[in-house]
Formats: C-alpha cells, structure tokens, sequence
C-alpha cells in the first residue's frame, strides 16, 4: 500500500512552513519558508492606525478609520499567498492530505479561502510557526500519526 503524504502550513500574519510526512514512522521535514514579505505585505508593524486626511473646510486633521484595518488587510493577501501556493502544491499532485496549524484568525481566514480549493484533513488554532521542528510531531501527533 502507498504511503499517505501529508502536508502541514503553520501560519502566523508574517511567516509560514510547509512542512511534508510521507507516511507512518517517516517523521516530519520542512520544504519551504514563505513570509508576508514574499506576497508583498509589509504594513507598518502590523498597527491598526487610522490613517488621516484634511477636511475640505479648513486646515484641521481628521483620522479616517478604514473599512478594513491595515492589519486585516495584510492578513487577508498574506492569506491568499498562502491558498495560492498550496493549491499549486495540490495541482501538482505533492500531497494527499492537507492539514493547516494557523493563528485563531488567520485560520479563519483559511478555512473560508481553502474551500472549494484544497481539502482541508484537520486544522488546528494554534500558532506553530516557530515552534522547533523537533518539538512538532508532539503537537501533530494528536491530529495525524506521525
């Protein structure tokens, strides 16, 4: 029988792994590194701070709050980087199960842009980005044997 491959994307709002197990006692490695950077997404410090505009009348400063906070909308591209790279995975046929560790709310953001893309195994709301490699199969061993 074939050996199940299963990718894992550990995600926060400025980095992620992909990380690749090839089967049952195989063990974990990571394939690539992808950063908000590399989709083009560097807001300043990740700050959700009004941006400011003059009135028409007169010389005071107004703050404007945006519909969607620099932070969200960081968020949101950082996201579809990530869907666009792993459905390119997918189309390659890389992997057969996928499972995604993310931040509560990138996670969401995940969920929704993965469907109908990518099928989503198990996911789990916690930030693994910089959890050391070594140290994974103990979190990911509760949702996949490893």
């Amino acid at each position: 029988m074939k050996p199940v491959k299963t990718y894992f994307l550990l995600a926060d709002e400025k980095e992620a792994r992909v990380l690749e197990n090839d089967g049952v006692g195989k063990g974990i490695f990571q394939i690539s590194r992808l950063t908000a950077e590399d989709a083009g997404v560097v807001p300043p410090d990740f700050a959700d701070q009004p941006t400011s505009a003059r009135g028409s009348g007169g010389a005071g400063r107004h703050g404007i709050e945006p519909a969607t906070s620099l932070r969200e909308s960081a968020r949101d591209r950082f996201a579809d980087y990530l869907v666009e790279t792993i459905v390119e995975l997918k189309n390659g046929k890389k992997f057969d199960r996928f499972i995604v560790c993310a931040a509560p709310q990138l996670l969401g953001e995940l969920r929704g842009e993965f469907e109908g893309k990518v099928e989503i195994y198990a996911d789990l709301d916690r930030n693994l980005v910089n959890t050391a490699l070594d140290e994974l199969p103990a979190h990911l061993s509760k949702i996949v044997a490893l």
